[in-house]
């Protein structure tokens, strides 16, 4: 992290209109940076984002004061605030020479799957009914990662409905259907395994379908292995 920020004229005009807490703003933009490095200057906040943010400024901070705090550094150019985003500006600026040539030999890397990326962000807008920017580095880099290690369209876009599907109607986990956490290395592999290796293209196509046998198991199946089992042997589960 370039610690010299702190010499930023953004930085000078806080200090200057906030004196008393500015020492509050200092330690939210060095948090923020810090969780920032993961993806590439994005931070994609969930309650858990929101409580470590409040405990790591202040115990006397409220949430309301902490939001403010976050528009504040706003308003001066540090972040952008986006669908439960935080988008730190001109990200390379504040990171050591050796991290920005790390990020540009990264961006090179991305535009090996251009095009394949942006049909990728595109087609997960048109599943999800979002409106994500195609030209987000931390969107780029994920999907990248994942073409990189073999995965295709097809195991995509049926890991976007499965999770459409089980996280669609239910509050607090519909806010994780976007790409930051879905094409995470970590959760990838677990929701493209949740899915029968037999039916990743009926998935890709919106053919699955979750039942309960009449022995009372649970598990997914196609539309043609629905209609050629013997009436009753199968319910299928909303």
């Amino acid at each position: 992290m370039y610690t010299n920020s702190i010499r930023d004229i953004k930085f000078r005009k806080l200090q200057r209109k906030y004196p008393d807490s500015f020492s509050h703003y200092w330690t939210l933009w060095c948090m923020i940076l810090d969780e920032a490095s993961a993806g590439a200057g994005v931070i994609s906040v969930g309650q858990e984002d929101w409580d470590l943010m409040f405990d790591l400024v202040s115990n006397q901070t409220s949430t309301d004061q902490l939001v403010d705090m976050l528009i504040e550094l706003k308003t001066v150019e540090l972040i952008d605030l986006n669908d439960q985003e935080i988008i730190v500006k001109n990200w390379e600026k504040y990171q050591s020479s050796q991290f920005s040539n790390d990020r540009v030999a990264k961006h090179r890397e991305n535009k090996k799957n251009a095009a394949e990326i942006t049909e990728i962000i595109q087609m997960f807008n048109q599943l999800t009914g979002k409106r994500y920017d195609v030209k987000t580095e931390s969107n780029r880099e994920h999907i990248n990662a994942r073409l990189e290690e073999g995965r295709t369209k097809e195991e995509m876009k049926a890991v976007i409905l499965d999770r459409i599907k089980k996280w669609g109607r239910d509050p607090k986990m519909k806010q994780y259907i976007r790409p930051s956490t879905i094409f995470l290395p970590s959760k990838f592999d677990q929701y493209l395994n949740e899915i029968p290796a037999e039916n990743i293209a009926a998935a890709a196509e919106g053919n699955l379908l979750k039942v309960r046998d009449k022995y009372g198991t649970i598990t997914q199946i196609t539309k043609d292995q629905f209609e050629r089992a013997e009436e009753g042997y199968y319910t299928v589960i909303d």
